[in-house]
């Protein structure tokens, strides 16, 4: 029995173990996919912590203008929007459920991370947002006034892409204006003027 406990409780460490080592590659990897040129600072870095601490000292005036002070907060955010980014949509649907308050985040131009799954034409993904954000999700403006729905009325015309917002935010959506040059222009006429025939035919029906 005692050996079998020594076992048991080897096993627990080892599973475990594995389960951080996951985690720490995805946060890692995450944190480096968004460093962009300063990523080379960070390329010694074998934890997500050691990678988070030299980032904070570097530049933790910039990294804290627009990120909660929590540093949690900060990884959840940054690994949902580089899931979302890259597509990786059951890593996406994990970092939901762990802090689905994370979908209402803004970024420092105001977009939330369905503004980021259109820019990235992920279509399920914009749709599983959709379902779980509702009404207050697609109506979140960015610094420009786009509304997902009316950047993905500029972006594309994959008319399906934007069929979930438009059943949940109805006439009132389809009717918030974004600045377009020294404009405002509604989503209808914004994918007009893009040529989106498709898309248009469906946001003036």
């Amino acid at each position: 029995p005692t050996i079998y406990k020594k076992c048991l409780i080897c096993g627990l460490k080892r599973s475990r173990s594995r389960k951080w080592e996951y985690k720490n590659r995805r946060a890692l990897h995450a944190i480096q996919l968004s460093c962009g040129k300063a990523v080379g600072q960070i390329k010694e870095c074998k934890t997500a912590k050691e990678a988070w601490k030299h980032l904070k000292t570097s530049f933790s005036e910039d990294v804290y203008a627009h990120y909660d002070s929590k540093q949690s907060r900060f990884f959840s955010e940054l690994i949902l929007q580089t899931n979302v980014r890259k597509g990786f949509l059951d890593d996406a649907k994990e970092s939901i459920s762990i802090s689905p308050e994370d979908i209402f985040t803004k970024s420092p131009e105001g977009k939330t991370v369905l503004h980021v799954a259109v820019e990235a034409g992920h279509v399920e993904i914009v749709k599983i947002l959709v379902e779980m954000g509702k009404k207050t999700l697609v109506k979140m403006q960015d610094k420009k006034g786009y509304t997902a729905l009316a950047l993905a009325a500029k972006l594309t015309d994959n008319k399906e892409m934007v069929e979930c917002m438009v059943e949940i935010g109805g006439d009132e959506l389809l009717s918030i204006a974004a600045k377009e040059g020294p404009v405002y222009e509604i989503p209808v006429l914004l994918a007009s003027a893009r040529g989106h025939k498709k898309m248009t035919r469906f946001l003036f029906n």
